[in-house]
């Protein structure tokens, strides 16, 4: 929290055009918005797996109503336009910075997708806008993710060698072989995936936090050697709203295979939240 109470007052105590520009460049180095016409109604945030950059959703974009929200996938520090920046390699650091830029934008109902490594920083980020009484998501779709009470311990993966590493890698389709067998690609991204495992590691699941309020959609490969079906369903223990679990037919990467679905999941859970949201306000008139 203290690196974002820093550049928070350091933005606060700068003239209103410099801190309108150094937002700015905050936000274009994390969200890469899709075009949508104004008057949407709504946000979608989307985090990415260990690896992995915000091109991963390029093909998701297709698959979302423009008119209905804005789309931010999210693009973390060291990769793809990021890349001459440093990796970030501790967790609490990489969640207030995304928290410092995210603020300004739970202006309007939004929700969180975030698959593997992703549901982990798009949950401990939800929790951190809540602890500084600002708006929650709506509703959070976790995907091939443990809640944090049962951490996988990946330690083993530090002292793996290269070929056993995308060995690995591509045993559980994070990465094709034929991308694999490129020295340029290896030198390029198994730096960035290794980082990411110790960025996990770095996770202190161990801190007491209340549930959230946001409903909690989960899902999960049936086949899914890391993320368990009985291991997913225990985030139902992380909300007091609405909990709900999915498995679809596959491995960790189950969702390569039905991206089209899973984007109707999240716009459809999205937009049934903000309805009972407004009925409720009705009632309450």
């Amino acid at each position: 929290m203290i690196c974002f109470l820093v550049r928070w007052r350091f933005a606060a105590a700068l003239g209103c055009s410099q801190r309108k520009g150094y937002m700015e460049n905050l936000e274009n180095l994390f969200f890469h918005p899709t075009h949508s016409p104004t008057g949407t109604q709504a946000r979608i945030f989307l985090f990415s797996h260990a690896g992995a950059g915000a091109s991963y959703y390029m093909r998701w974009k297709k698959y979302f109503d423009p008119t209905f929200a804005e789309v931010y996938p999210v693009q973390l520090p060291g990769r793809e336009n990021r890349a001459k920046e440093p990796l970030i390699r501790e967790f609490d650091v990489l969640t207030d910075q995304i928290v410092e830029t995210l603020a300004q934008y739970t202006d309007m109902p939004y929700a969180f997708f975030g698959h593997s490594l992703g549901a982990s920083v798009c949950y401990d980020t939800a929790v951190k806008l809540r602890n500084l009484g600002l708006p929650e998501p709506e509703c959070l779709i976790l995907s091939a993710n443990r809640p944090p009470v049962i951490k996988p311990d990946y330690s083993f993966i530090y002292s793996m060698s290269d070929a056993s590493f995308c060995t690995l890698l591509q045993e559980n389709g994070a990465m094709h072989g034929d991308m694999l067998e490129s020295k340029e690609f290896r030198e390029a991204y198994l730096p960035v995936i290794r980082s990411d495992f110790e960025l996990y590691a770095s996770y202190d699941t161990k801190q007491q936090t209340s549930p959230l309020h946001s409903d909690i959609y989960a899902l999960c490969g049936d086949c899914d050697p890391f993320a368990a079906k009985e291991n997913v369903e225990l985030w139902k223990d992380y909300t007091t709203g609405s909990f709900q679990m999915q498995a679809f037919h596959g491995g960790h990467f189950y969702l390569n295979d039905h991206v089209s679905e899973i984007c109707e999941i999240i716009s459809n859970k999205l937009h049934t939240k903000i309805s009972r949201d407004l009925q409720d306000e009705r009632k309450g008139m």
